[in-house]
């Protein structure tokens, strides 16, 4: 957890004093986005900022299957900064915290993603604008429309490390068997949130 939090922490360190926007509305976003939040989400933004506890509070709440933004509910970051910092940057959606974070590497590897990439199921989209950012009152638990998907490993990397298939969203530890064997999902933090692959076990 203390390797996650710190890896994570360079990752956002670029998106958190970003823009030049005054005070006064920045703060009114940092409103309009926490007021968006289920109310279980919500209950973070009181934690320490940085701390291992509040990442493990978000990393439980991601689990349960809220929509949990690993640099803003996880370490604490401002929203306006965060999202700002994306938006200079090029992304047009981020992923949540457990996914896989690989998937977007625009601009840093746009070999491998372009800007454009239709953002996959449980992504946070990249905005400032308040149309967006609907408040709720209620706790709302999101849930994924779509089912796994059926082929979620791809091609052998090395050894037994295998890549997963585009829009892969197997929870890390899931068991896979296909033709060529048994594969488990890992997971370890990188600089940029976690690094997924599928080991054949």
């Amino acid at each position: 957890m203390r390797r996650l939090l710190s890896l994570c922490v360079l990752a956002g360190l670029g998106w958190v004093f970003a823009g030049d926007l005054g005070i006064e509305d920045r703060e009114k976003f940092n409103e309009l986005y926490w007021n968006a939040q289920p109310a279980a989400v919500r209950v973070v933004r009181t934690m320490q900022s940085l701390s291992p506890e509040r990442l493990s509070k978000a990393v439980e709440l991601a689990r349960q299957g809220y929509r949990v933004d690993a640099q803003i509910a996880g370490l604490g970051f401002e929203a306006w900064g965060t999202m700002k910092g994306r938006q200079l940057n090029g992304f047009k959606w981020a992923p949540a915290l457990l996914q896989d974070y690989s998937l977007v590497m625009w601009p840093l590897n746009p070999w491998e993603l372009g800007p454009n990439t239709p953002a996959p199921e449980g992504t946070i989209k990249v905005s400032l604008d308040p149309a967006d950012y609907p408040a709720i009152d209620q706790p709302v638990k999101e849930e994924t429309s779509l089912p796994r998907i059926t082929n979620p490993v791809g091609s052998l990397i090395y050894g037994n490390v295998y890549q997963g298939n585009f829009g892969d969203n197997w929870p890390v530890g899931a068991v896979y068997t296909d033709a060529r064997g048994r594969f488990e999902k890992k997971a370890v933090a990188s600089p940029f949130g976690l690094r997924v692959w599928w080991e054949r076990l």
